[in-house]
């Protein structure tokens, strides 16, 4: 592996790392809409 490189993986792994965070999110921004529910539908369909 070249110097100053990083693994394959960490892409991966920085993407869903910023994902969860904005899933938690938007949970939270969303608890007492009663929409909340068919957004996150479309989020995890995303």
């Amino acid at each position: 592996m070249k110097r100053g490189t990083r693994p394959r993986g960490w892409v991966a792994a920085v993407l869903h790392r910023w994902l969860t965070w904005f899933a938690v999110a938007l949970a939270t921004l969303t608890a007492d809409d009663p929409a909340a529910p068919a957004v996150s539908r479309s989020a995890m369909a995303a």
